[in-house]
């Protein structure tokens, strides 16, 4: 068992491990064989609603209540603040080319951050999507994936409409 409340999970590369978001902040790694913890680490202060991998299994990547999205190191544990968001950050996703990170908070904001230098490429405001079902003014964000090709953005919202980003451009085009 996991010493607090799981909110979100995502498999190691390899499929070794799995990475658990959890309610007090804190994200473990565990043996996906045995669910024996093997590391727990602590960047956030709030709950992780949202935890992914780049492909190559080097980095974590975690979005919080807090509205901090961090990245840390899998094999050191070391971790940085890539994004602060306004709102709590929702989710989180790793472009294809594994050199940016989407996330998406509930003030209705999309953030293309490069990781390297973590320069914001794109801040794009969901406001079209404004309607009477929604979280802090504006529609509720609920999933976000990335086309395999990497050049759209799908985000699914509450008002049952579905928003779809072309990468490079930073504007919906759906």
């Amino acid at each position: 068992h996991f010493p607090h409340e799981v909110h979100c999970s995502c498999l190691t590369p390899d499929g070794q491990h799995v990475v658990c978001g959890t309610g007090d902040g804190s994200i473990s790694v565990a043996c996906y064989r045995t669910a024996k913890v093997v590391s727990v680490i602590h960047a956030h202060t709030s709950c992780v609603n949202s935890v992914c991998m780049t492909k190559n299994g080097s980095h974590i990547v975690s979005g919080s209540d807090d509205m901090d999205v961090w990245v840390t190191d899998w094999w050191s544990r070391k971790h940085f603040l890539l994004r602060r968001h306004t709102h709590s950050v929702v989710k989180v996703c790793m472009t294809s080319d594994d050199k940016s990170v989407v996330s998406v908070s509930h003030d209705g904001i999309v953030c293309i951050t490069r990781i390297h230098d973590r320069l914001v490429l794109h801040n794009i405001k969901l406001s079209r999507f404004r309607d009477r079902h929604n979280c802090h003014g504006i529609t509720c964000l609920h999933s976000l994936c990335i086309t395999p090709d990497g050049t759209r953005i799908l985000i699914g919202l509450s008002n049952r409409d579905l928003c779809v980003i072309n990468v490079q451009t930073g504007r919906c085009v759906l």
